[in-house]
């Protein structure tokens, strides 16, 4: 039988793709190209988007003759992905299943109508700044706002961020320099907005405490927080919309 897809994968390419995905949607469309992998989603509030692409390279197989794509309830995946082998194997024909195999396990899911989900296009924002900046630090950000206020304030300066979360009672405030704790910190001008601290939270619990994230920013603008697995085979793009002050 041909196959417009047959690849195999360490699974734990995938389980950290759907701890990004499953952030944002419940369904994702899975896109092969002769590039890899990639998928892109929005949730439903249009707030928070995110970007996922996996190389070739990561693939132990890779068997696409043609851009092919299917979509998914991604919670199915995740599952099998649990009880599987480390190393697991992906068989797409067109029709109306993927066939999942890995060690004893072969599985067919069901996928779902591609009319029934569409994938964001990406947005075309210029950004004014942008800074490295380590996921650690941005988990005490949101633990030490959590409780004040439903939303956090950066502002970037030529020195430093700033982080701020104020309510009626308490706030808090987090400055990190630059040369410090923020890296290859690009200015252009002074910008700031208003965030989402429930979205906020979704970018930093979808990956490793020592994950470092490129942030760029804007004012009033969304930011937009990407990232690369250890290897460099593997890459993310999350963005959340600024809330309106």
């Amino acid at each position: 039988m041909e196959y417009e897809i047959d690849v195999i994968i360490t699974k734990g390419y995938l389980l950290d793709m759907l701890k990004v995905l499953e952030s944002v949607v419940d369904d994702a469309v899975f896109v092969f190209t002769e590039a890899g992998l990639m998928c892109r989603c929005v949730d439903p509030a249009h707030v928070m988007m995110a970007q996922y692409s996996i190389d070739t390279e990561a693939f132990e197989n890779y068997e696409v003759p043609k851009t092919s794509r299917f979509a998914i309830t991604l919670e199915k995946l995740h599952n099998i992905l649990k009880i599987s082998d480390s190393e697991c194997r992906i068989r797409y024909d067109g029709g109306h299943k993927i066939v999942f195999i890995s060690g004893a396990i072969t599985k067919k899911i069901g996928v779902l109508a591609l009319d029934d989900i569409k994938p964001p296009k990406p947005p075309e924002i210029t950004f004014s700044n942008s800074f490295n900046i380590k996921n650690d630090k941005l988990l005490v950000v949101v633990k030490g706002s959590d409780g004040i206020s439903d939303n956090i304030k950066i502002g970037v300066s030529k020195t430093y961020v700033k982080f701020i979360s104020a309510g009626d009672v308490d706030n808090v405030q987090f400055e990190y320099l630059k040369d410090g704790v923020i890296g290859e910190l690009e200015f252009k001008e002074h910008t700031k907005a208003n965030y989402s601290l429930e979205y906020f939270k979704k970018v930093v619990g979808c990956t490793g405490k020592n994950t470092i994230f490129k942030v760029d920013h804007g004012d009033l603008k969304p930011i937009s927080f990407s990232f690369y697995d250890s290897e460099r085979l593997a890459h993310a793009k999350i963005m959340i919309a600024p809330r309106e002050d």
